[in-house]
């Protein structure tokens, strides 16, 4: 699922320890947004040591100011840097993404690289116009975006699911330290796994704030495989989806064919093991 982190010159540089648990939580590539000349500025990596270099760079640069960190954790689009964040909307503004947006997304480009195609065919300033950011939060549902123009302002969209602490933004809280769970989609879901042949068992699915979710047994036998339903009930985990509700079949199909998959342990082993 990612975190995205607003980081202003304000509030100066971030604890390395919040960016070294943000990376161990969310270790699927990482990227920058910042401004500096004038000019919107983009950095990606998949290492950590190039990522710190980089941030620590920027922080000692006093033209630079604000900026926003983001650490992925993909749920479509699984490789690849261009599905790295943050995205170029236009020459003028960029954002990041934390969450999943329903009906976009397929193996390969993720759903913030879909949303963005969308985003880049308004022909107005659509952050300058409250009608438009509100059509923006109710299509990405609990997702949230943080962009930076290049003027240095910046615009979080659903700001009110993440927090503010030390005059900076954060969309979860997977940076204070190191989990043994990471998010996917706004869901939970423990790293701790055992397997037999293929099949990965996930420990413990809970959303973030424990109100749903599926709880697999708390001790896992090593021969212990999921049948088709534990698996569907994960899956409709990781998606943010309510197993009990007609329509997340049909949701479940969709990714299934964006996946190029057959059936549902098919698509609970690409979505899973891809990560352990």
């Amino acid at each position: 699922m990612c975190i995205a982190i607003l980081n202003t010159k304000k509030a100066g540089r971030l604890p390395k320890s919040q960016i070294k648990n943000s990376w161990d939580n969310n270790d699927m590539g990482s990227g920058l947004l910042w401004n500096e000349n004038n000019k919107l500025e983009v950095f990606k990596t998949y290492e950590y040591d190039e990522y710190i270099a980089k941030y620590n760079e920027l922080r000692d640069n006093p033209n630079v100011g604000n900026i926003v960190l983001h650490f992925r954790i993909a749920t479509s689009g699984y490789k690849g840097e261009h599905n790295l964040h943050p995205f170029l909307t236009n020459d003028k503004l960029g954002f990041v993404h934390n969450g999943v947006i329903r009906g976009l997304g397929n193996k390969q480009f993720s759903d913030t690289y879909e949303f963005n195609d969308m985003l880049k065919k308004f022909k107005h300033n659509f952050l300058s116009c409250e009608m438009s950011k509100y059509f923006i939060s109710e299509y990405i549902g609990y997702s949230k975006l943080i962009f930076l123009d290049i003027d240095d302002k910046y615009t979080i969209i659903n700001e009110e699911l993440g927090k503010w602490t030390d005059g900076n933004w954060y969309s979860n809280d997977s940076y204070k330290q190191y989990n043994d769970y990471k998010y996917y989609g706004n869901t939970k879901v423990s790293n701790t796994t055992t397997t037999k042949a293929t099949t990965k068992v996930q420990d413990d699915f809970n959303t973030w704030d424990g109100t749903k979710g599926w709880d697999a047994p708390s001790v896992i036998e090593d021969d212990y495989v999921l049948d088709e339903w534990e698996m569907y009930e994960a899956l409709c985990d990781i998606y943010a989806l309510d197993p009990d509700q007609d329509a997340t079949w049909d949701q479940i199909q969709t990714y299934m064919e964006i996946n190029e998959v057959d059936d549902i342990a098919e698509l609970y082993d690409l979505v899973l093991n891809y990560y352990n």
